[in-house]
């Protein structure tokens, strides 16, 4: 992935507008998950996103074990400004546990009484909503993709694979003596941050199939 790439899939996801509105509401509230306010709110933007699992319902027991949940594990998340970018491997490497638990939380029963956990796609979107310059999300194709496991040590690798994206996009700007940090607003994107602008890339490219590569040739 280059800057280039990552150009033309920012401004195909800014036409198409795919999940925008709910992601920039969560980006202005900074959501702590020490009340039950911020725990609807999350069900909410999760089920816009597509998490069908938390049945509208029954938001009150999925927020309760949101809430256990998070204030065990408040102190393991890292600070909510801090970029991925920052994080140090075996920092990476320690969220895989926090992971595992939050996946396994109940977050419904359906008609037919089968418990419904928040799962591996549920807990990568719940943590981009908590941490959103850390936390990318992650979808089932973009998982088979990579031939990953739905687990805690999978989804951070997949961190560090997305981690090194960010690196290599560093490099890029070094050369053209651009700030990293100024990739969103140069992509007329300033609300989006880096991680979100890679998921989007990687789930065009892998989820949806597209190749920007083929935009670029035709350009030249």
């Amino acid at each position: 992935m280059n800057l280039q790439e990552l150009k033309i899939s920012s401004y195909l996801m800014k036409i198409l507008s795919f999940e925008d509105k709910s992601y920039e509401k969560i980006c202005k509230l900074n959501l702590s998950l020490k009340s039950r306010t911020d725990a609807y709110i999350l069900l909410t933007f999760l089920n816009e996103w597509g998490c069908r699992q938390f049945i509208k319902d029954q938001h009150n027991v999925a927020a309760s074990n949101l809430i256990r949940w998070y204030k065990m594990n408040e102190k393991k998340l890292p600070k909510y400004n801090i970029q991925l970018i920052n994080i140090s491997d075996k920092s990476i490497e320690g969220f895989a546990p926090l992971f595992d638990d939050l996946m396994k939380i109940h977050a419904s029963t359906d008609k037919r009484s089968h418990r419904k956990s928040v799962g591996p796609v549920g807990a990568a979107k719940a943590l981009f909503c908590l941490r959103i310059h850390a936390f990318p999300p992650w979808d089932n194709p973009i998982i088979d993709h990579f031939e990953f496991e739905r687990n805690g040590v999978d989804y951070c690798r997949y961190l560090m694979y997305i981690k090194g994206n960010i690196l290599e996009l560093q490099n890029e700007c070094n050369q053209l003596n651009i700030e990293l940090n100024q990739i969103p607003m140069i992509l007329n994107r300033p609300s989006i941050t880096l991680v979100k602008l890679i998921d989007e890339y990687l789930w065009l490219t892998i989820t949806r199939k597209f190749d920007p590569k083929k935009i670029i040739e035709l350009i030249k």
